[in-house]
């Protein structure tokens, strides 16, 4: 999900090895710089959209959203918009997946996320956050995308469940 929606992948012009594992690598580098990789697009006041970006809401709603039986959608506080702390969590994993990308330019063959770089970035995320919600016009924006994306996911996961109606699909193999 992260290369995908950070859009990490060489350009044409790499056409070696090397050359394609240094591109990424400088991609998402340039990302985890100034925490990059927090920010949306800018709205159409022109301003930012901080901890914004398509990546984070993406991966909320699949972690948080899914069909599975561990999914957070059916608790109160997941219903009405993405939690603070689920959002940083997610942030902090990103961050965590973006310095791989960084020091290797893949993931490496059984590697597994360092559960105290983990909390330490979501500590340093946290103030972050915090200024974000304290601000009238960024809190509130951020408030609403929260909601949004709570919403976005359990509309998703409404039309997945399964009706007791047949399907009236009919696959024709003469």
């Amino acid at each position: 999900m992260t290369p995908i929606e950070y859009d990490l992948h060489p350009p044409p012009s790499a056409t070696t090895y090397d050359g394609r594992v240094k591109a990424i690598r400088s991609q998402a580098a340039s990302l985890t710089h100034k925490y990059q990789y927090l920010q949306g697009i800018k709205d159409a006041q022109g301003r930012s959209s901080n901890f914004g970006h398509k990546a984070l809401q993406v991966a909320c709603i699949a972690t948080f959203y899914s069909n599975g039986s561990k999914s957070f959608r059916d608790h109160e506080e997941f219903k009405m918009a993405v939690p603070y702390k689920a959002l940083l969590f997610v942030a902090a994993l990103v961050k965590n997946y973006l310095d791989v990308y960084a020091e290797h330019g893949f993931i490496p063959v059984g590697h597994t996320i360092d559960l105290a770089k983990t909390k330490s970035e979501f500590d340093l995320l946290q103030p972050k956050l915090e200024l974000v919600l304290g601000h009238q016009y960024h809190g509130d924006k951020l408030d609403k995308a929260l909601e949004s994306w709570a919403q976005e996911g359990l509309i998703g996961y409404m039309q997945h469940v399964p009706s007791d109606v047949e399907n009236d699909c009919e696959i024709n193999l003469d």
